[in-house]
């Protein structure tokens, strides 16, 4: 190694990144580039995980593999083109009509998707919140640009990467296009899920449903709640305090307890019975 160089495999991982930032900038990807690309994500995937509670940690899934997120955070080479920004609470991240440039990947926070009524009524479509990647379903079926207001539940962390950027590493990266369709495929699941609990009539069928299908997947035996109240009732279409009035009297009631953002089930052959 030079003095003030970088070791080979430094230099090696350097002309990779630049091979991607070209292509990204609109040029080729000539044959040595994707060599290049290629050499490096045949090495051992997983760097040494960072310091706890940093954001590139590798999360995992129930089969014991990388998230898509953590795997973005952490890749060899996409990871060193991603830009991180913070917005504040209630900060417009992109506007309806605004051009998709970047994938999002949230680690920390919460975004909501909205549009308005004509008399400025707003209405909640949907949530990202951490490890939770968009827009791809825009993106990917052809939709250019936003279809929606993206906005900052609280303040909340994006790691933004070129769609280029994206493109390129789906199309380089077999296992990282394996993971996405893992993660797609989820979202998917839990999408329908939701179409499911909202067939139900009753504010407690709803619940019902809910926690039984999240305790299903649950990896340690505790349901994970959303962020916040408001999340959880606009994903049920409730109101807030009938949620927050029958699950109080659902938890007393002896089918599960709740303790701040967890939730355990104590009677599921009662939920059952419910629906």
């Amino acid at each position: 190694m030079r003095s003030g160089g970088l070791a080979p495999a430094g230099r090696r991982k350097a002309a990779a990144v630049s091979a991607a930032r070209r292509h990204g900038a609109g040029g080729p990807l000539d044959e040595r580039g994707l060599t290049l690309i290629r050499n490096e994500l045949g090495k051992p995937f997983a760097p040494a995980p960072p310091s706890p509670g940093s954001w590139g940690s590798l999360e995992r899934d129930a089969a014991g593999l990388p998230s898509f997120a953590s795997s973005c955070l952490a890749h060899p080479v996409y990871g060193d083109l991603l830009r991180r920004q913070t917005y504040k609470t209630a900060e417009t991240v992109h506007a309806q009509g605004a051009p998709i440039r970047e994938f999002g990947i949230v680690t920390e926070g919460c975004l909501k998707t909205a549009r308005y009524t004509v008399d400025g009524h707003e209405l909640c479509n949907g949530y990202f919140e951490k490890d939770d990647v968009f827009p791809e379903l825009l993106y990917f079926t052809g939709e250019k640009v936003y279809t929606y207001n993206l906005l900052a539940v609280r303040k909340t962390t994006v790691m933004w990467l070129d769609t280029s950027f994206f493109e390129l590493m789906l199309r380089t990266d077999s296992q990282m296009l394996y993971r996405f369709m893992l993660y797609l495929s989820k979202r998917g699941l839990k999408n329908q899920m939701l179409l499911c609990c909202l067939r139900y009539q009753t504010i407690r069928e709803r619940i019902a449903f809910w926690v039984l299908w999240m305790d299903d997947i649950a990896q340690d035996g505790c349901v994970e709640l959303p962020a916040s109240q408001t999340i959880w009732a606009n994903e049920l279409r409730v109101s807030r305090s009938s949620l927050n009035q029958e699950a109080k009297r659902m938890e007393k009631q002896g089918y599960f307890r709740m303790d701040g953002c967890r939730l355990a089930v104590l009677d599921r052959e009662g939920l059952e019975l419910l629906l």
